[in-house]
């Protein structure tokens, strides 16, 4: 790295003996200004961009002395390293150099190594400090990940289950909120949807709502969940009618700043004041004003001219939730009631309320011992569900509330409809080249979706079952028959008899040949 250095000092002997030092021993310095004036000091050092690394100043400068000089480029500028130069060792000179963080006080005339010496701790501590700098971003840079991560998993808490005593102290020590606040879910359109889903775009919208932190309020913001971005606005102070009205002018502001730099609308729901332990009611409030300011539902959360439904979705959504409380092995009717009922809403009301009765459901559920599969799948299919057709979403829908509500139903119970269907079709057509996704579609539900419940109720992955059933078979016709080893795979589905020994001696341990002496040797003895 080439440092530069500024040497503001009249008397050319100083000058001399300066250039000398720094040419001789200080390859990577580069003198690039000599100066007589503070006025010229002041010029090039008084600004928060200078690019002046080491500055050697002498106190007796034309104009206001050197210190006073010194005085004015510290208002801006903190990063340059300076030595000063004097012909006087006053004790108050030395004490207000300290004060204005000056390097190093140098009575003059002084010899080259002990110059030499300030100007090598100048050029180290530069060396330290960009250390420290970039150590300082770092930190920084890894806290911001953090503290986004941390957000996310506050929302995802709240969305996905239920705020205990620890998760609220959790989050409140890690996020600086309050105990109280309200949800709000932000809407997203644009002509050009895919440019919504860039992750760029979406850090740059997290970065610009926390442009308005602070004062009344603090934001926590979730991830992009189908066209939603949910928040958790926390208010800092004492709730007032007043502190609502500011709320929705920020919110404005918020919009019209979104819109403008991203050309993207924004439509916006606040949900009501709540404790953090109720927090989840501001969210479902936030849902029905969020469709109500958008024109699309009527009081009731859906569609004027559709009351009668929106009347009878209501009834069924909350017979539904009882029924999930209560483990009465009902609620699979009032699903399958529900999502035909929303087949009589607009498209968009259709994603919201199909979204929302997810979120109900896992937010419900009690003692729901298969965490794992939510976990993994289903805020993560959430997440990505922005574009998708609405017979795609209300297809895994159907296979979701079927998961959950198989977890409530009697365990006494083998195997699921899908998975016994599953296993009726392998038992049939297990000689033919059958797959995961052939089988998944013809149950009705996703590859990955039965791959999932397959592995929990069998105990084996899907190959795994293949492979044993089609082996034991192979077992049994070598046993009671004199078939050709190869006859023998490709009537169990192997048509490559290498492919078909090895698996074979994988399973039982010993090639289909060799299996087939050791019986002949036991019926012989």
């Amino acid at each position: 790295m080439m440092y530069k250095v500024l040497i503001a000092e009249r008397d050319m002997k100083y000058v001399d003996q300066l250039r000398g030092i720094i040419n001789r021993e200080y390859r990577n310095c580069q003198i690039t200004g000599i100066v007589g004036s503070s006025r010229e000091v002041i010029e090039i050092l008084g600004k928060e961009n200078s690019d002046i690394d080491v500055a050697i100043i002498n106190v007796k400068l034309t104009g206001v002395n050197g210190l006073e000089a010194i005085k004015k480029v510290r208002q801006k500028n903190f990063d340059t390293r300076i030595l000063i130069l004097s012909e006087f060792s006053y004790l108050e000179f030395a004490q207000e150099a300290i004060r204005l963080k000056v390097d190093n006080y140098i009575i003059i005339p002084a010899n080259d190594n002990e110059i030499s010496e300030a100007i090598r701790l100048c050029l180290e501590e530069i060396v330290r400090m960009n250390h420290y700098k970039q150590k300082i971003c770092s930190v920084t840079t890894e806290y911001q990940e953090a503290k986004q991560y941390i957000e996310y998993s506050y929302i995802y808490t709240v969305l996905f289950s239920k705020l205990s005593s620890r998760d609220i102290k959790k989050y409140v020590e890690l996020l600086g909120v309050s105990l109280k606040g309200c949800m709000v879910n932000m809407e997203l359109e644009s002509d050009d949807m895919k440019q919504i889903n860039k992750q760029t775009i979406l850090q740059q919208i997290y970065e610009c709502i926390h442009e308005y932190d602070g004062g009344i309020f603090r934001f926590v913001v979730g991830p992009k969940i189908n066209r939603h971005i949910v928040l958790y606005v926390s208010y800092l102070c004492e709730e007032t009618e007043n502190n609502n009205s500011k709320l929705k002018e920020l919110l404005k502001t918020i919009t019209k700043d979104i819109k403008m730099k991203f050309l993207i609308d924004v439509y916006i729901g606040i949900g009501k004041v709540e404790e953090m332990i109720n927090i989840y009611a501001s969210y479902q409030d936030s849902i029905r004003n969020l469709l109500e300011m958008k024109n699309l539902v009527d009081t009731s959360g859906i569609q004027d001219n559709e009351s009668y439904y929106g009347n009878l979705y209501k009834d069924l959504e909350r017979k539904y939730l009882t029924s999930l409380r209560l483990k009465d092995g009902e609620s699979s009717n009032y699903i399958n009631h529900l999502l035909d009922c929303i087949d009589h809403f607009c498209e968009e009301v259709r994603k919201s309320k199909i979204i929302e009765l997810l979120v109900l459901t896992r937010h419900t559920m009690t003692g729901f011992d298969r965490e794992a599969y939510l976990q993994d799948n289903f805020t993560e299919y959430l997440l990505s569900v922005s574009n998708i057709p609405i017979s795609e979403l209300k297809s895994w829908a159907h296979q979701t509330f079927e998961y959950i509500q198989y977890s409530q139903v009697d365990q006494n119970r083998l195997y699921t409809k899908a998975v016994s269907d599953a296993i009726n079709i392998i038992d049939g057509e297990y000689t033919k080249n059958i797959t995961l996704e052939e089988i998944a579609k013809r149950v009705g539900v996703s590859s990955q979706y039965l791959s999932k419940i397959f592995k929990d109720e069998t105990n084996q992955t899907f190959v795994e079952y293949l492979t044993t059933l089609r082996i034991n078979r192979a077992k049994d016709i070598i046993q009671t028959s004199d078939q050709p080893i190869k006859q023998v795979g490709i009537m169990v589905g192997y048509k490559d008899p290498n492919y078909f020994s090895r698996i074979f001696r994988s399973v039982v341990g010993i090639s289909p040949s060799d299996f087939r002496d050791s019986v002949k040797y036991k019926i012989d003895k």
